[in-house]
């Protein structure tokens, strides 16, 4: 059997040490040619982070008044100077949020949110933009917390009268996290 010790250190790597004689392993190499596949080259990591809505949105919808032909463009935020800024668009919707935590193990599972825009008989929305921030906390291997952002487009030839879209939140790391300390 060879004497490893495996050893996790504070700055986020895995320490792997031996006190293997170099001829052992060079002799090990040639009789055993799987011994090549016995180190990590990869490892994928799941983990269910804890999500919560940070009750900031931004939304813009599209669309056009039938009776003048007039292209509208409303906006709101749920920041105040953002909303200062499009204050000649600015129209309020009917904002509502829920977290669900459905296996009940203190974790959120799912996020509803939902928007309504009063409209007049004549306006008809085409198209919406809305960005939502999310509070992203990782616990298992790294410590990390983070903002995510849930983007969603959609423009449509015909008037919309409801919207629904359903979605993952998912993390597309390229490089590895740079942990220091626990």
């Amino acid at each position: 059997m060879l004497p490893l010790i495996i050893a996790y250190n504070s700055y986020g790597k895995i320490k792997i040490e031996s006190d293997i004689n170099f001829d052992i392993v060079n002799a090990f190499n040639i009789y055993s040619p799987t011994f090549a596949d016995f180190w990590l080259k990869e490892a994928y990591i799941l983990e269910q982070p804890d999500v919560s809505y940070k009750y900031q949105t931004i939304v813009q919808w599209h669309g056009i008044n039938k009776q003048t032909d007039e292209i509208l463009n409303f906006f709101y935020s749920t920041n105040p100077s953002i909303n200062r800024l499009y204050s000649s668009t600015l129209r309020l919707p009917y904002l509502r949020s829920a977290e669900f935590d459905d296996n009940r193990d203190g974790k959120t599972e799912r996020l509803e949110i939902s928007l309504e825009l009063p409209l007049q008989d004549a306006e008809y929305i085409h198209g919406v933009t809305v960005a939502v921030y999310f509070d992203t906390k990782l616990h298992a291997r790294a410590k990390y917390t983070f903002d995510a952002v849930g983007y969603v487009n959609y423009e449509s030839g015909s008037p919309m009268s409801k919207l629904s879209i359903d979605g993952d939140l998912m993390l597309r790391q390229s490089q590895p996290f740079a942990v220091y300390g626990g």
